[in-house]
């Protein structure tokens, strides 16, 4: 990882010596997430939410990206049970031009904050409904991210997104105690959706 950050930081500076007029864009994003790995089974196909995009442009290729991103997904086996999977995303970006109109943004990021949260409801009739369990899952991984990104330079742009989230689960926690994990710890998550932003 720290081998990783130092990359970025070199890119970074590189860029700033090849400047050209900074840009930047904010937006948002709705999709479907395809959960899989270890931890990915009996959990159906969900929404994911792209509550903040962000990118800068250094130069007209390089730039760095920052995402707040989440995703809910319902269980099976149980009268109700639902995981919700966010993080934060951040990394450099590569822009390359497919044509005047639409530009391909390469985007590898760290998954900092990596969370799981589980809300189960046994359907006991003693708990009226409650939610029984209240589950939280902790971990680190990265992102492989990807935008077709359609407009002109300037003002609102359509973006087309496919990320793969490559993710470990280190801890457990359930009513305050907490248990690490070793085995069988791997989450991945296949989102697939499309954004609006405002490049300024």
């Amino acid at each position: 990882m720290k081998n990783f950050l130092f990359t970025l930081i070199l890119i970074f500076t590189i860029s700033l010596g090849y400047s050209q007029e900074s840009k930047a864009y904010l937006g948002v994003s709705l999709g479907m997430a395809i959960p899989g790995g270890d931890m990915g089974e009996d959990v159906k196909t969900g929404l994911d939410i792209g509550f903040l995009n962000f990118g800068y442009r250094f130069s007209e290729k390089w730039g760095a990206t920052l995402n707040l991103v989440s995703s809910g997904h319902v269980l099976d086996d149980y009268d109700f049970a639902a995981v919700g999977v966010a993080y934060w995303g951040i990394g450099p970006m590569y822009t390359a031009s497919v044509s005047e109109k639409i530009s391909w943004d390469f985007k590898p990021q760290l998954a900092l904050g990596l969370v799981g949260k589980y809300a189960i409801d046994s359907g006991d009739s003693t708990l009226d409904g409650i939610i029984e369990d209240d589950w939280t899952l902790k971990g680190s991984g990265f992102v492989i991210g990807n935008s077709f990104v359609f407009g002109t330079n300037s003002g609102l742009k359509f973006s087309l997104n496919l990320d793969y989230l490559i993710g470990k689960i280190n801890e457990f926690d359930m009513g305050g105690v907490s248990v690490d994990i070793d085995d069988e710890n791997g989450l991945n998550k296949l989102s697939l959706g499309a954004g609006l932003r405002y490049n300024f």
